[in-house]
């Protein structure tokens, strides 16, 4: 990971409400804040770029303690979801205004704005007024206009909310892009999971005004540290198992009656360890396998099928337990009531222990 950029840690209290947060992103850093409505991830955001002060804490910046120092003064760009365009100038001088606040000479105001307008497929549209741009023309000048200063930091709080899910994904997938070739730094605030997975290099998780986890897509999705991790981002099944260690060290997981593993478990980090108990087992949809003809796996009842195309959504009963898996197109011709045989594909079982729910 490259040098941190920003390092917080800071309290901010509201009647009814808590925020106490502490995190450090990295120089050139995608990083995503995601978590529910409510969460604290918006003030998080207020609080870096100053339109709000922290009860207690501090910001750090490049070095620099920030806390008090007032948003003009930060060198952090902002792009929101209702872009706060200037109406009355058009594509290529609402681009150019942050260069005239900051006085830089006109000639190489002219270089970075023909840069920013090639960048963003913008070159066409240089002189249209606002009014008459599109969803998503006008998210691209509100991205461009706020990199032209070459901010140390560009907060972004929900940016593509408003436009259709084609557009939506196209912007995302071009805004990594662009953070790469213009070696920026990022904090994207997201209520898509899949979107945060897709184009952070790193994320926190939020819940209740505190960071849960910080860690790459991979862990979040694969090594939650509690329930709600597991269930916020896609689907978890949370099994309920019994954990006993066998003669040789070894882990036998249980459900109800049925074995459902047998195997050497190595902690990761060393050290870390996983006593006999009770647990839950976090599956997910894609880790449930269907074998219509074996015998010797869990037993599930089908309870309601949905067909995706390419992929079978299921919803199974197994002993008391709801379960979501999602299979093979070969399965569409299930039906609600048949009884199917299961087993769970774990390359590293997740345990959280019964008492840990904290969904």
């Amino acid at each position: 990971m490259n040098e941190i950029l920003l390092q917080m840690a800071v309290q901010k209290k509201y009647p009814e409400f808590r925020l106490q947060a502490e995190l450090g992103v990295a120089q050139d850093e995608f990083f995503a804040l995601v978590g529910p409505s409510g969460c604290g991830k918006t003030t998080l955001l207020r609080l870096i770029s100053g339109l709000e002060r922290p009860d207690s804490g501090r910001i750090i910046l490049g070095g620099e303690d920030i806390t008090k120092l007032p948003p003009s003064r930060r060198r952090i760009g902002m792009v929101f979801q209702d872009y706060a365009l200037f109406p009355h100038l058009s594509v290529y001088q609402n681009i150019e205004y942050g260069l005239k606040v900051q006085r830089l000479p006109g000639k190489e105001r002219r270089k970075r704005v023909s840069e920013l307008l090639a960048l963003f497929h913008l070159e066409e549209l240089a002189s249209r007024k606002i009014d008459r741009l599109s969803g998503g023309e006008r998210q691209r000048v509100a991205l461009a206009r706020s990199l032209a200063p070459r901010p140390f930091l560009l907060l972004l709080d929900e940016p593509f909310s408003s436009l259709d899910f084609l557009l939506r994904q196209q912007l995302a997938g071009e805004l990594k892009q662009w953070q790469k070739e213009l070696g920026a730094t990022f904090i994207f605030v997201s209520h898509q999971q899949e979107e945060a997975l897709a184009l952070s290099d790193r994320l926190a998780v939020m819940k209740n005004g505190r960071v849960v986890q910080i860690a790459d897509p991979r862990t979040i999705y694969e090594e939650p540290v509690d329930s709600f991790v597991a269930s916020f981002f896609g689907e978890a099944n949370l099994l309920p198992v019994r954990v006993t260690m066998d003669p040789g060290a070894k882990l036998a997981i249980a459900f109800e009656d049925t074995r459902l593993a047998h195997f050497e478990y190595t902690p990761e980090p060393p050290g870390q360890k996983c006593t006999p108990g009770d647990y839950w087992l976090v599956v997910r949809p894609e880790e449930i396998v269907l074998e219509t003809e074996s015998r010797s796996g869990i037993s599930a009842e089908v309870l309601n099928l949905d067909y995706l195309g390419y992929l079978v959504r299921l919803d199974l009963l197994i002993g008391a337990t709801r379960m979501r898996a999602l299979v093979g197109k070969e399965h569409a011709f299930l039906r609600p009531e048949e009884r199917v045989s299961c087993r769970f594909r774990l390359n590293k079982p997740r345990f959280i222990p019964r008492n840990g729910y904290t969904g």
